[in-house]
């Protein structure tokens, strides 16, 4: 891979970074992120050295909530020998950090990149100009756009399913009159005779098939059931006569 202009080879010094960061006992999980955190804004910066920093941009990006801790962070990894903190007075200008290189001295790696070395073959990174802007901003707003495009792709499937749903159901419900053969052979089979089901055909073919003249029909065989129920009602069967014989020409003086 070819350095860059500031001569900085990015898989060097992550190689380095990532040996060092192990050998290192005191480092802790939130260093280590706020340090890669800083490695990815001076990439964005083209390796610039120093390069101008924005503490919520740094903070967002390693997830680290407090101030406090953010700061007791920077200093330790000033400390350990991994970045030069150069802290501004003046907020709208704002601090500076200066990554250091991690390669022991005189060693071939030393200053970033080994002229020597096969990775310097490797396919030269494009450069582009990004804006120096906090990226945190660029990143949420691109969240958002995925999750406002993801919700109408999925309210627009959601109302296309909907319809089809609405639509099969309305097909599959709609009312077919049943013939004259098919409400006998019903009626025979609830024990009744061919004059109630002629009745009973003749009462909703003449309607359309509406229960009480007003609402569509959606079963008939529940309409057969009342049909019958009420035929029980209004033609109801003679009463038995008492089986007693009375002879009225009963001789009381004999006994029962």
């Amino acid at each position: 891979m070819k350095k860059s202009e500031y001569g900085v080879n990015y898989i060097l010094h992550l190689n380095e970074a990532f040996y060092k960061i192990s050998q290192d006992d005191y480092l802790n999980p939130t260093h280590v992120s706020l340090y890669f955190s800083l490695f990815y804004c001076w990439n964005i910066r083209r390796f610039q050295n120093p390069f101008i920093i924005q503490r919520d941009e740094i903070m967002c990006l390693s997830k680290v909530k407090s101030k406090s801790t953010y700061h007791r962070c920077i200093k330790d990894l000033e400390v350990s020998g991994y970045i030069l903190y150069l802290p501004s007075k003046n907020a709208m200008t704002g601090s500076r950090i200066k990554m250091l290189s991690l390669s022991p001295v005189g060693s071939p790696n030393f200053g970033y990149a080994n002229p020597n070395n096969e990775l310097q073959s490797v396919h030269q990174r494009p450069k582009i100009e990004l804006p120096i802007e906090p990226l945190y901003k660029h990143i949420n707003l691109n969240k958002h756009i995925n999750v406002v495009s993801a919700e109408n792709e999925f309210s627009a499937k959601h109302k296309k399913e909907k319809n089809e749903v609405k639509k099969t159901s309305s097909t599959s419900s709609k009312f077919i009159p049943p013939s004259l053969e098919e409400i006998s052979t019903y009626f025979r089979e609830k024990s009744r005779d061919e004059i109630e089901a002629q009745k009973f055909f003749n009462h909703f073919e003449s309607n359309g098939w509406k229960i009480g003249g007003r609402s569509p029909m959606k079963k008939w065989t529940a309409a057969a059931n009342n049909w019958i129920l009420n035929a029980d009602k209004f033609n109801p069967k003679p009463k038995n006569q008492s089986n007693l014989h009375i002879n009225q020409d009963k001789d009381y003086d004999i006994p029962l």
